[in-house]
């Protein structure tokens, strides 16, 4: 019984939503950043494509569903980060008699103060 309870708790665990972050970093300092939201722990094929093009040094354009408007060119990433995550549940925000009360933030009424 200990095996079947092993085989569905990965199942199950796949069917939430994971979130895949990629992080691009450029020559000239520049960093952009795509998420995809998925059911499967699977790196998406637009990531594991644009993966392969940098390590072999290729000189490509990337660009996530091939959006005309956005890309960018593989040769000149100078690191990627690839991150995985679950997304958590939404958790009610506290009441504005709460936020204020326990608000350290500086109003803009307070900046005035501050002003030279």
């Amino acid at each position: 019984m200990a095996t079947e309870e092993r085989k569905t708790a990965p199942a199950a665990a796949a069917q939430e939503p994971v979130v895949h972050r990629l992080i691009v970093s450029l020559v000239g300092g520049q960093e952009f950043t795509l998420n995809a939201v998925t059911n499967s722990t699977d790196i998406p094929a637009d990531y594991v494509a644009f993966i392969n093009a940098w390590r072999e040094k290729k000189d490509v354009w990337f660009s996530p569903k091939n959006d005309p408007h956005f890309g960018v060119r593989v040769k000149d990433v100078s690191m990627y980060r690839y991150l995985t995550g679950r997304l958590q549940p939404k958790q009610e925000a506290p009441s504005a008699v709460e936020q204020g009360a326990k608000s350290n933030c500086a109003c803009p009424t307070d900046l005035k103060r501050f002003a030279p």
